[in-house]
């Protein structure tokens, strides 16, 4: 039942202009950089070669980077950085995404 309130609230969300806070690469742009796991903390670190996955994986990328971020209400948004903009800028800032697909856990926007 959960998955499909889920479902239904995020494909409510197509279409619509959001504002986006952007948390850093996704996990599928952090999958094509590989990388380890230290722990420090209690927190887990994803490294390579002592930078972040989030630095690596946007200094090694050749075409467009997958961030991801979350709205105020939690639902969490993934969008491709247009080619040529630096995506390093935009992790930590809120940004105005449009939604143009969903699934029940995830939405697919691009930025505006």
């Amino acid at each position: 039942m959960q998955h499909e309130i889920s479902a239904q609230i995020s494909a409510d969300q197509v279409g619509q202009e959001l504002e986006v806070f952007i948390e850093g690469v996704s996990a599928h742009e952090k999958k094509k950089v590989g990388g380890s796991a230290r722990v420090r903390d209690g927190m887990a670190a994803l490294t390579v070669g002592g930078r972040s996955i989030d630095e690596r994986a946007i200094a090694q990328a050749t075409g467009p980077v997958q961030l991801a971020g979350r709205t105020d209400t939690d639902l969490i948004v993934l969008f491709e950085t247009p080619a040529g903009q630096d995506a390093t800028g935009l992790i930590g800032r809120t940004v105005r995404a449009r939604v143009t697909r969903a699934n029940a856990l995830t939405l697919f926007g691009e930025l505006l």
